[in-house]
């Protein structure tokens, strides 16, 4: 006689059996991938216990960029003892990443005028004689220090000036800002790489990121399922050949802060500028755009707007190449405007500015410069005026 279950015994073990199967299958893709990462380590000769996040290195601005070296306070900075040939003339930097006026290693001089900025002042797309501060050199025969870096936002700008005081003690200072820099204030991420950042409060400074963290892939810098597969190189390999290849390897990571960026700006440069005064040494602003936005823009955007009035507001001298630009494209047309420029993709687009636009600039700067070289003031900075967390 055969016995028959009852249906609460048959309901009872049939959930078990399907735990089981999912068991079975999630082992067996686990064993799976696991197969597959080793396959592909060794067919690529990548070690084997690597802990590396694929992920991070491809999106990390460190890694993609040899160019940059890692800096504590600022993030990033231009390699210092760097003779690279990725622009045309060269690159060469010495002490502390400031790029050379030529290609040749030299001493950083004490007591000359101190440039800061991004791409703009650094010299994105030209070579060492070419850049705003080597021509700013050659009309006014006292050296001028480049020691600008790509892609930082107005708040490094502006600590790269502090941090450089001490061991350089300069004549003046020249702080540039691409329009752009302004909002990238936002950011504690910027383009794969952390970054220091400001936020306001009660009219205190609060610095956040000291020191500035290494980009290495944790959730919080490209997500949880990047931060945990992306140490898959098997699935690193399979995703280069997926559609989903730009989301997983190629996004570069941006991420921001609730941040007033016009507000944390100007607060940064009237400590700055108080901190010049101090020490009688005046402090001049330059602001510059894009060739694309002097033709797309039909005027300046208002939170450009308001950040110029507000530093200018603290008598610190101004110098804007958005009227000259526009007079320029106005009076002599695009082509004249054009060979100030980089032009990419056969003419069609505005890259960084060409050795002449990097003239124009050191013109533009040179009547502001020569008027306050020598002058000296007061402007007392309270103590304790800015706080600091990691």
């Amino acid at each position: 006689m055969k016995l028959q279950s009852s249906p609460a015994l048959r309901a009872a073990r049939k959930p078990a059996g399907w735990i089981a199967k999912l068991g079975l299958l999630l082992a067996s893709l686990v064993l799976a991938l696991l197969a597959g990462e080793a396959c592909t380590r060794l067919m690529f000769e990548v070690p084997l216990f690597s802990h590396e996040n694929w992920v991070a290195r491809r999106t990390s601005l460190l890694k993609a960029h040899a160019n940059a070296a890692y800096d504590p306070l600022l993030g990033w900075i231009l390699r210092p003892g760097l003779m690279s040939d990725l622009e045309p003339g060269g690159i060469a930097s010495g002490e502390f990443g400031v790029r050379m006026n030529q290609f040749k290693i030299l001493k950083v001089p004490r007591g000359g005028i101190l440039c800061s900025g991004d791409s703009f002042t650094a010299g994105s797309e030209v070579g060492d004689a070419d850049t705003w501060p080597a021509h700013l050199e050659k009309i006014i025969k006292i050296p001028a220090v480049n020691a600008a870096a790509g892609g930082w936002g107005s708040d490094q700008i502006i600590l790269r000036v502090e941090s450089l005081l001490d061991p350089l003690d300069p004549k003046a200072v020249v702080v540039s800002f691409l329009v752009d820099d302004i909002q990238r204030v936002r950011y504690r991420i910027y383009g794969g790489a952390n970054k220091p950042w400001f936020e306001l409060k009660d009219g205190e400074l609060i610095l956040h990121n000291n020191p500035v963290p290494i980009f290495s892939g944790k959730v919080n810098e490209i997500g949880f399922w990047r931060s945990v597969f992306g140490h898959s190189f098997f699935l690193t390999k399979l995703a280069e050949r997926l559609a989903w290849k730009a989301w997983w390897l190629d996004g570069q990571v941006y991420v921001e802060e609730p941040v007033d960026a016009v507000a944390v700006t100007v607060a940064l440069m009237k400590r700055l500028n108080c901190n010049l005064n101090d020490r009688g040494i005046p402090l001049i602003f330059l602001l510059q755009y894009g060739g694309s936005q002097i033709t797309q823009w039909k005027d300046e955007p208002d939170w450009a707007k308001k950040t110029y009035r507000g530093i200018e507001s603290l008598g610190i001298p101004t110098v804007n190449t958005w009227g000259p630009l526009r007079k320029l494209h106005r009076e002599r047309g695009q082509p004249a405007l054009d060979q100030l420029y980089v032009m990419r993709d056969n003419g069609k687009v505005h890259g960084h500015m060409s050795s002449e636009g990097n003239k124009f600039v050191a013109e533009l700067i040179v009547p502001a410069l020569l008027k306050v070289l020598g002058d000296k003031k007061t402007c007392p900075w309270p103590q304790g005026a800015t706080k600091k967390t990691n």
